[in-house]
């Protein structure tokens, strides 16, 4: 990963402002943990959700929505993606999340993508690709977080809109072609769980009402779908919750124009699919948490916890 921007954790004590008031529990987000799974002892729970903007997700206007999911679903690891709060770090109504998640990283220099975890990784996140992509480099260190565990490699996107009529289809096309070649680099060593935002509809099947909107909307045009394809091919990788369900119509996002499209979901390696207990999208969320996104998070569960340590 030579070339690539390594980030220190943003742990408790640095670049912080005095801490004034311990902020409370929002205790009725405990009735919410009622619709997710239980949780299995010697498992690892990843969650990943694009907020449209962290601070307008936990803010009061929307009922302190994000802050509750978080302590009712209460994952090992979050992967949050179009965060868009260039504060973040210092943030003190933030404060919670620092207290729940010790090891966090934030993407620069727009704040668009972050990882937080209980784990420890065995190295800070690297943000971004090598020195030999052609992807202009603030796009991708904005848009794509590395974190190394043991066993695998923790990927997080928020891959880059090819906007109405394609106008960013030219850079998106260079992005896939590097992180084609990125995952490739990275599966010598270990195996890949990737998840975050794609902004792609691999099947009809991921986008509602497609026969008005297929080959016609960012996410659908066929060279997108074409350059998916290739990844999954060449890498070797696994649409896990498609996998799951072969025939599945559910969604993770949806809008005034397209309706429902599934673009938040988990792919692994291949040689890594026997870790993978389940793949949920979690519906539910919109009803429990209503107006906090325009998507909803998508979990999944691997046997194992990372190098089977302990919580730190």
């Amino acid at each position: 990963m030579n070339g690539s921007k390594r980030k220190k954790d943003d742990e408790d004590g640095k670049e912080r402002p005095p801490k004034k008031k311990a902020a409370q529990p929002l205790h009725n987000s405990q009735a919410a943990a009622s619709f997710f799974a239980p949780r299995v002892e010697g498992t690892t729970r990843i969650a990943t959700w694009n907020l449209a903007g962290i601070r307008s997700a936990s803010g009061e206007k929307r009922d302190f929505a994000f802050r509750k999911y978080v302590e009712a679903e209460d994952c090992d690891i979050l992967v949050i993606t179009e965060v868009r709060y260039q504060q973040i770090k210092n943030a003190e109504e933030f404060e919670w999340l620092a207290r729940r998640y010790k090891h966090r990283y934030w993407s620069e220099p727009d704040v668009l993508l972050g990882v937080v975890s209980k784990f420890k990784p065995m190295a800070p996140a690297v943000f971004g690709f090598p020195s030999w992509a052609e992807s202009h480099h603030s796009n991708a260190s904005s848009r794509c977080a590395t974190v190394e565990f043991k066993e695998y490699f923790l990927v997080g996107t928020y891959v880059r809109n090819s906007g109405t009529d394609g106008k960013n289809l030219k850079e998106r096309r260079i992005w896939n072609r590097d992180f084609r070649k990125y995952i490739k680099e990275l599966q010598k060593a270990k195996p890949v769980v990737w998840c975050g935002d794609f902004n792609v509809l691999p099947e009809r099947k991921d986008i509602e009402r497609a026969s008005r909107v297929w080959d016609k909307v960012a996410g659908a045009f066929p060279e997108e779908r074409a350059d998916h394809e290739l990844l999954m091919k060449e890498c070797d990788l696994v649409d896990v919750w498609r996998l799951m369900n072969p025939e599945g119509r559910e969604y993770t996002q949806s809008n005034n124009h397209t309706f429902g499209l599934r673009l938040d979901y988990f792919i692994v390696s291949r040689s890594f699919l026997t870790r993978v207990k389940s793949s949920t999208i979690q519906h539910a969320v919109r009803d429990a948490f209503p107006g906090a996104s325009d998507h909803w998070p998508v979990e999944c569960v691997l046997e194992g916890t990372p190098d089977q340590q302990s919580l730190s």
